[in-house]
């Protein structure tokens, strides 16, 4: 079962734009919340000819902590950030567990990714400062898999397909690695950890 749930305060703050879910229907909606000196909900621009992304004032992904342990959630080394594995938190802090392929269908799985790339992009934007500044280099997603599933592929499509709608193709694109493993920190069904350039 999926034990990723909302309360209905997170309900009321899913971002429910239809470009940012033109491509399908999700079975539970990643949270962005904008915060701009007091919480609150801020316009977009949006260009739907090469998805480019913008939010007038800061944006944090809901969901988004700190590390806790003896290591940072990113560093840079010059023009390269290198991001440290992030999971499917919620804003309440539950997690998205279980084994994709037994107790997670692949659309869920997808939607976990979904989530974790959100989470990512929040650890770019606190990196970088500004959004405009990320290129994607490369993202490498860890699917907790049920014995002889092979769809890794099919669920890191969730965070792939987030991470192009908001960067867009020149900036978004991004090489990839889907990796299937028996377990994972926490139980968590995904991982994904990244590689991005800061350009100028």
């Amino acid at each position: 079962m999926l034990t990723h749930a909302y309360n209905n305060t997170s309900r009321s703050l899913l971002f429910s734009s239809p470009f940012f879910f033109r491509q399908r229907a999700p079975s539970f909606s990643p949270i962005i919340t904008f915060l701009c000196g007091q919480p609150q909900r801020l316009p977009l621009e949006l260009n739907d000819d090469d998805g480019d992304w913008r939010c007038r004032g800061k944006a944090q992904a809901a969901g988004h902590h700190a590390a806790r342990g003896n290591y940072v959630l990113h560093r840079r080394s010059g023009d390269t950030l290198y991001m440290s594995g992030h999971l499917p938190k919620a804003p309440d802090g539950t997690l998205t567990t279980g084994k994709v392929g037994s107790d997670l269908e692949i659309e869920q799985g997808a939607e976990a990714a979904r989530l974790v790339a959100i989470n990512l992009i929040t650890t770019m934007k606190a990196a970088a400062g500004d959004l405009d500044k990320i290129r994607l280099v490369k993202i490498t997603g860890f699917v907790r898999s049920a014995d002889g599933f092979t769809g890794q592929s099919a669920v890191l499509n969730g965070a792939s397909d987030l991470l192009l709608e908001v960067f867009g193709r020149e900036k978004g694109a991004h090489a990839r690695s889907a990796v299937g493993v028996n377990a994972l920190p926490l139980g968590v069904c995904v991982e994904i950890e990244a590689i991005a350039e800061v350009v100028s």
